[in-house]
């Protein structure tokens, strides 16, 4: 837990505070980097506010003017449905999600029940799992414990959806000795995307929704490529022949490792068409 975290964490807390004199309020935590421990000097501060009940008209129109008179603004929502807020506090952005206990707990369970790959609920389920509670850890620990158990279900769509990548030929021959630098780019980029996601997958780790700040739940990934985080890292810093030499050894690697730890997922397309040559 780095210093600008505690601090961001903090500034979390005090608008935890602020909502206490609603006899409604329930729960609260924050997430993001600050919550990781990983804040800078550029980050924002994502919260969460829940609710025993939708709060009334003038409640919800007297959050939205304060978020707008700070320098902020409004996002999305209404008071019945849920919204979502950002203020600006001490130079600092925080964004707020309002919302029930109730259609959050729908939420989840409906989710955990039938999983798809609409990545904004794995971002929910991703944040609140290293998520800090500000108020009613009671709801917050309840809905960890709910994440925790990784569907069957998300797993086996994470693997199967995703393990689609271009022939090494097609990098090789259509991408560089053309000098199709976009095109290279593109490809390399779509398979380090889905290679992290088969990987969550595999790992029974929920995606976060972005290649940003990747590298925490890297840290988290049993089984993975030995390259993974220097692709994540690096992979656009160097010149395209050496980039394209370790996407294919990502994707190689990764297509061993369903192998491995999945043997019943059929890799027989993917390794044929990895291995075309036109």
């Amino acid at each position: 837990m780095n210093k600008r975290s505690k601090y961001l964490i903090s500034l979390a807390k005090k608008v935890s505070d602020s909502y206490k004199s609603n006899p409604d309020f329930a729960a609260s935590m924050v997430t993001g980097s600050s919550a990781k421990g990983i804040s800078d000097m550029n980050s924002d501060v994502d919260m969460s506010i829940f609710y025993k009940k939708p709060i009334s008209k003038k409640h919800f129109e007297e959050i939205k003017k304060s978020a707008i008179d700070s320098g902020g603004g409004f996002y999305h929502g209404d008071h019945k449905n849920g919204f979502a807020v950002y203020h600006i506090i001490d130079g600092v952005k925080v964004d707020t999600g309002h919302g029930t206990i109730t259609n959050h707990e729908k939420m989840i369970k409906a989710f955990l029940k039938n999983p798809t790959l609409d990545y904004n609920h794995q971002i929910i389920a991703s944040g609140t799992l290293f998520a800090i509670p500000l108020y009613g850890k009671q709801f917050i620990n309840k809905w960890k414990k709910w994440y925790s158990n990784y569907p069957e279900k998300l797993e086996d769509l994470m693997i199967k959806e995703n393990l689609r990548f271009h022939s090494k030929w097609v990098l090789e021959k259509m991408g560089l000795e053309r000098n199709e630098s976009v095109f290279v780019t593109e490809t390399i980029l779509k398979s380090l995307e889905n290679s992290v996601k088969v990987l969550c997958g595999l790992n029974n780790e929920y995606h976060p929704g972005k290649l940003k700040g990747m590298n925490y739940t890297i840290k988290n990934l049993k089984h993975k490529p030995k390259n993974l985080k220097y692709c994540v890292n690096s992979i656009f810093k160097i010149p395209q022949e050496k980039a394209v030499k370790e996407v294919n050894k990502l994707v190689k690697e990764t297509v061993k490792l369903v192998e491995k730890y999945r043997p019943d997922v059929d890799t027989k397309r993917v390794n044929w068409l990895y291995n075309w040559e036109g």
